[in-house]
Order: C-alpha cells, then structure tokens, then sequence
C-alpha cells in the first residue's frame, strides 16, 4: 500500500511530461502544416497568376564577342537615351506567405514608371562597338534589406566583384544565373546565414562576374527577391533613372544598335547612326 502511494506521484509527473511531449507534437505538426500549405499556396500563385515576374527575356548583342579595343576614341559623341513607354508599368502586389512577420503581408517589390515621365531601371546599351572604354564599374552589391533585392538592375564589367548581403534576420538562399542567347547556366547557389542580433552586421557572399550577358540573382525562399545584373565588356551600357533617362559619353562614331531591356516590359531595340549632329542630343527609345 505504501508502495503504491510512492510510485503514485512518479506516475503523475510521468503523465504530465507525456501530455506537454504530445502537445508540442501536435503543435509542431499543425505549424509544419501550415508551413507546407502556405508553402504550395506560394508557388501555386507564383505560377498561376500575375503576382510574378513575367519569363525573363534573353537580351541579345549584351556584349561585343572579342576583338574590343580599350581606346578612347576619337572623334567621339555623348547623347542621352530617353527610354519611354505609352503606359504605366506598375509593380504587381506580391503577397507574402513566408516570413510574413519579417516582410508583411504584401509587398510592392520592383520599380513603377512609365508613362509621360519615362521607363526607370531599363538596362540601356550599344551593340557594335568594336573600340573605346572598357567596362566599368568592378564592383557591384546587392542587398536585401525591406525583404526586396536591390538595386534591381546594374552595369558591370568583365571581372566585377559582386557582393550579396543578407539583411534580414532569417537565412537567405539565392541562385546566381547567367542569361546568355537562350542558355541559363548557374553561376553560384548561395546561401547566407541570418543577420547578427548581436553586432547588426548583414551576412555576405561575394564572387567574381568573369563573362559577359545579364546575370540573374533569385532568392529561393522569396522568389520576388531578384535582381539583374549586365556584365558588358565594353563601358556603353547602362541604367535609366528616374526620368528614364542615360547619358551615354565618348561613343565613337559609328552605326549601332541601341537596346533597351525592361525587367516588366521585354527588349526593344533601336538603330542609330553616332555623329556630329547628336552631340548632347536626346536619343527617344520608345516600347511598343
């Protein structure tokens, strides 16, 4: 009888720890569940809808194929493209069922424009440059800091050193992909622990862009997060601002092609003949 008193309370506390480990079991797989759901939910809307980026478009003519020149030319021209389109490109809202807590419940990740005040962040450069300045800048960064990868879009030359940053305070994993005449091959898969809670310093990754083409960078865990970057072996490329606008120096005289990629949008391109007449002129560049 004493013996059963004693082992009484024993199984008590035994009953307890196996209900508190059956209730965090439970607790842990409604929360994987819901993980998962909002998981599917997150690529079925991806892929069905317009919340995602529309297939991105290969530019052609990125870059000269061999044989530039690193001479400053001369004679030579400046003008300024000014890229424009006949409707407004709005960001899509992208609804978050990840890390909502870190990013909100929507986000608007990529640049408006358009309209009467030009196309901002189009990629702008020449095709058929064969002598002039060389590719600029060497180095290039990234960050995601408001759960979107930015700059969006930006100019690199042959052997930038390019920086990812990781600002938020969950992993980040990231694909770097080289877009090249239809061809996608992977330059990097990265993967970025969460920023420090300690010192505040973002987490980094950094690798050399040695070819030319458009670089895609894409989180895996926020597929929003995605930024481009045009690799150009030669320094006639570059980013619209604001206004839609890039002042193009030093161009020697010549016929080219001028294109204009939009992330939203597509490529359009434009012949144009570089001579005295457009000193300082304004170039239109027009999306159907």
């Amino acid at each position: 009888m004493g013996a059963d008193k004693k082992r009484s309370p024993l199984r008590t506390v035994l009953r307890i720890l196996l209900a508190v480990l059956g209730l965090g079991m439970a607790i842990w797989i409604l929360v994987d569940l819901d993980r998962r759901a909002g998981e599917m939910a997150h690529s079925t809307l991806h892929l069905s809808s317009g919340f995602a980026p529309p297939p991105v478009r290969v530019p052609s003519g990125i870059a000269v194929p061999g044989g530039f020149t690193d001479a400053y030319p001369s004679p030579s021209r400046s003008f300024t493209a000014v890229v424009s389109t006949t409707e407004n490109v709005v960001s899509p809202e992208v609804r978050v069922f990840r890390d909502r807590m870190v990013c909100g419940d929507s986000i608007y990740p990529y640049t408006s424009g358009g309209g009467m005040s030009g196309l901002p962040d189009t990629l702008v450069w020449l095709e058929g440059v064969s002598a002039g300045m060389a590719g600029y800048p060497t180095a290039v960064s990234l960050s995601n800091g408001g759960c979107s990868l930015w700059p969006h879009v930006s100019i690199a030359g042959i052997g930038t050193t390019l920086t990812i940053e990781n600002y938020l305070y969950t992993p980040e994993v990231l694909r770097v992909t080289l877009l090249d005449q239809g061809q996608q091959t992977v330059l990097d898969h990265v993967s970025l622990d969460e920023m420090s809670t300690v010192t505040y310093m973002a987490t980094t990754h950094t690798l050399t862009l040695d070819q030319p083409g458009l670089v895609r960078i894409q989180s895996m865990l926020r597929p929003w997060e995605i930024a481009f970057v045009l690799v150009c072996e030669h320094g006639y490329c570059g980013t619209t601002d604001w206004e839609g606008k890039y002042y193009f120096s030093g161009v020697p005289d010549g016929s080219y092609t001028l294109h204009a990629w939009h992330h939203l949008v597509g490529e359009t391109t434009t012949p144009m003949t570089v001579h005295l007449g457009v000193e300082a002129q304004d170039f239109p560049v027009e999306f159907p």
